[in-house]
Order: structure tokens, then C-alpha cells, then sequence
């Protein structure tokens, strides 16, 4: 209902659980709450157990991270969004996009579309691999598609790359 929507604005809800709630996505909203909450509280001294509790925050976030990276390294290469990601961890979009964004300091399109433009430069440096070829192998099915998100992330074309590489290894010999 729409009351309920504009309070939940109001009190800046976190999320909306629907019942029956699995326990691991009950803690994870409340893990987030109990997160926002500290970041918000006054400045207060530096206790060890905070040093403690930073320490073992640390360590989850890289932990994720690394969950994150094994699971793009492992997928990129099939049509895969946000939600597949989220939902491999059990976690909701909203929280994911949270935690991406802390872990690499940018969206999940922009990471995984640096990750993709990365492998495909390795692979256009291979003469013998067809253009269209390297777009299907880092997961743009289309490679009209491909060649505009390249040039957007490079500022050259595809072929355009691979001529620089060519030109670049002639000068080496």
C-alpha cells in the first residue's frame, strides 16, 4: 500500500522482506542495518574491539570480493547480470549493488565490462582469432555491440586495436 511505501521512505527503510524470509537474508539486511547504523553514530575512542571488529569487517569484504571476481572469471563469457551474481551469493539486488560498490568502488556494468574489454584485447592480439570471434568469446553475441562498447572503453575501434598491436610488434622485431 502506498502508506506503507511513503513511511517506509520516511524511516529510509533498507529493504522490503517478503514472508517466508530465508534466515540467511534476514541476517544479511540486519548485518547491513547494524553497519549503517555504526557508520552513522557519533565519533567515539578507538577501542581494540573496534580495531577487532574493522579487522574481521576487512576480512569479510575481501572474502567477498574475491567470491565476486571467481564468479565473473568464471561467467563472463555468458550473458550474466547483477542478479545472477546476487542471487549466487544470496543476497538481494540492493544489497549487492551496496556491496559491489564498496568492494570496487563501481558499478557491476562498469566492472564487468572493463573485465570483458581486458580479455578481449589479449585475444585481439591473436591475428588468427576473427573479430566477431573475439566477441563471442568475452559474451557480446553481438558484435556491432562489441565494437561500440570497445571504442567507448578505448577510444578505437576494435580493428583499429588490433592494427596498433600489429604495428606495435613490427616495430619490436
Amino acid at each position: 500500500e502506498f502508506d506503507y511505501a511513503k513511511r517506509a521512505i520516511h524511516v529510509h527503510a533498507l529493504e522490503y522482506l517478503l514472508k517466508p524470509v530465508s534466515e540467511e537474508e534476514l541476517t544479511t539486511n540486519l548485518e547491513e542495518a547494524i553497519y549503517l547504523t555504526q557508520r552513522t553514530e557519533k565519533k567515539k575512542p578507538v577501542l581494540k574491539a573496534d580495531l577487532q571488529e574493522n579487522h574481521h569487517e576487512n576480512i569479510k569484504m575481501n572474502a567477498v570480493a574475491e567470491n565476486i571476481r571467481d564468479f565473473i572469471a568464471k561467467h563472463y563469457q555468458e550473458d550474466i547480470s547483477l542478479q545472477d551474481v546476487a542471487g549466487s551469493m544470496n543476497y538481494s539486488d540492493a544489497y549487492f549493488c551496496k556491496i559491489f560498490k564498496q568492494c570496487f568502488d563501481k558499478s557491476f556494468l562498469v566492472y564487468l565490462t572493463e573485465y570483458r574489454v581486458e580479455k578481449a584485447k589479449v585475444l585481439l592480439a591473436d591475428m588468427s582469432i576473427n573479430i566477431k570471434d573475439v566477441s563471442a568469446e568475452v559474451g557480446y553475441r553481438d558484435s556491432n555491440y562489441f565494437a561500440r562498447v570497445f571504442k567507448r572503453s578505448e577510444g578505437i575501434t576494435p580493428t583499429e586495436y588490433r592494427l596498433r598491436v600489429l604495428h606495435s610488434a613490427k616495430k619490436g622485431d
